[in-house]
């Protein structure tokens, strides 16, 4: 996966414009952990959640909460992708 993958690009920019405007110099990598670098906090992640289902229609259940599923760009990416594959999405 490069950084021209479209769904990792799509998550870059949501969180650039709804959590990193503050932090223009912050240089977020595809796989720097969102917790650890104090990008998103627990309401955040709901954000995130929700964004997922609007933007590529992928259900985030719970117990798929976790960091290793939405702890970071590249995680968001593969998730979103295998999701969408079982979901029955394109």
């Amino acid at each position: 996966m490069s950084s021209a993958d479209p769904i990792l690009l799509a998550v870059r920019e949501f969180i650039q414009s709804n959590f990193l405007y503050m932090r223009p110099g912050f240089v977020l990598g595809d796989d720097d952990q969102f917790l650890k670098n104090r990008v998103l906090d627990s309401m955040a992640v709901m954000e995130l959640v929700i964004f997922l289902r609007n933007e590529f229609g992928v259900e985030v259940p719970e117990s798929d909460i976790l960091e290793s599923n939405l702890g970071s760009l590249r995680a968001v990416a593969d998730y979103v992708r295998q999701q969408a594959g079982t979901q029955g999405h394109p």
